[in-house]
């Protein structure tokens, strides 16, 4: 296996070293003023939780068919990270910047390869054609998930992280996440660049299971960066699937499967999985 870190082409920023020494180096100070997440036991209330700040329409996609299942939890922000206050909290006004800027159509399709979505403007201009992890400049709404709905959560863990305010939305966990036990990320990227960000590491090195909705072998790459399958809960072959929106449905029906799993069930595969876990964590932090 390789275990190159600096595999990604691109700006550092880009890079999974980038994010996990940025991961490590907040995990040394949360350290100095909290127990480690994994050994303090949270009832859980929730099968699977969402964190999205900015609204990409992959994020949107994954809202629209989860929220308002029984089991399953989102925050959608789309709060400025400068906006951010010493201890997390955050207005309302860059949401709603966001929201007053959000554009109506006509109708909204899949392209051939199924990576971008074609809206047809209401105004009968030109269509525009918008691949899935850009940010969405559409008002998507559906039956169970508003747009211009802020739904925001707040951190216990306030002290220590006043000069570091992006650390509210990539590292601290927030009380729901605590109480959830799966995190579902929808990564950066999802078309042609393989993309592993803050979001994968705060599942990683805080010891919770989670599903990452990337690009077309993500978790191929995962492996060659020396990390194991949680194989016992999910089933990757949706990984080898060229198309976003086939890909996506994929792991959709499998989050479903999960919230809608017997109890004792889904408490099996957890504890099964549990080795490679703290596995995983050490191979994030010790490389």
């Amino acid at each position: 296996m390789t275990e190159n870190w600096n595999v990604l082409q691109g700006s550092a920023n880009d890079r999974p070293s980038s994010a996990r020494d940025m991961f490590t180096s907040r995990l040394r100070k949360y350290r100095e003023l909290y127990h480690p997440v994994e050994d303090v036991d949270v009832p859980k209330k929730y099968r699977v939780i969402s964190m999205v700040n900015q609204p990409r329409i992959a994020r949107i996609l994954t809202l629209r068919e989860l929220a308002g299942l029984p089991g399953f939890i989102y925050s959608y922000n789309n709060t400025e990270i400068n906006t951010v206050g010493e201890k997390g909290e955050a207005t309302d006004e860059s949401f709603m910047n966001y929201v007053d800027r959000l554009q109506s159509y006509k109708s909204w399709n899949w392209v051939k390869d199924g990576n971008a979505i074609k809206y047809k403007n209401i105004f009968d201009l030109a269509d525009e054609t918008i691949y899935v992890d850009l940010p969405c400049e559409y008002n998507m709404s559906n039956d169970v998930f508003d747009m211009t709905k802020r739904i925001t959560f707040q951190t216990p863990f306030t002290d220590g992280f006043e000069d570091d305010t992006d650390a509210f939305y990539d590292f601290l966990p927030v009380q729901e996440w605590l109480e959830s036990e799966i995190d579902l990320v929808c990564e950066t990227q999802q078309v042609k660049q393989w993309h592993f960000s803050e979001k994968t590491c705060k599942p990683l090195g805080h010891c919770k299971p989670f599903l990452v909705i990337g690009c077309v072998g993500w978790y191929k790459i995962f492996e060659e960066l020396g990390f194991k399958l949680y194989d016992e809960l999910f089933d990757y072959s949706f990984d080898e699937i060229e198309s976003f929106k086939d890909r996506h449905q994929a792991i959709m029906a499998q989050i479903k499967d999960i919230l809608n799993m017997d109890r004792d069930v889904l408490k099996k595969k957890l504890l099964d999985i549990r080795d490679k876990i703290y596995y995983n964590k050490r191979q994030l932090l010790e490389k």
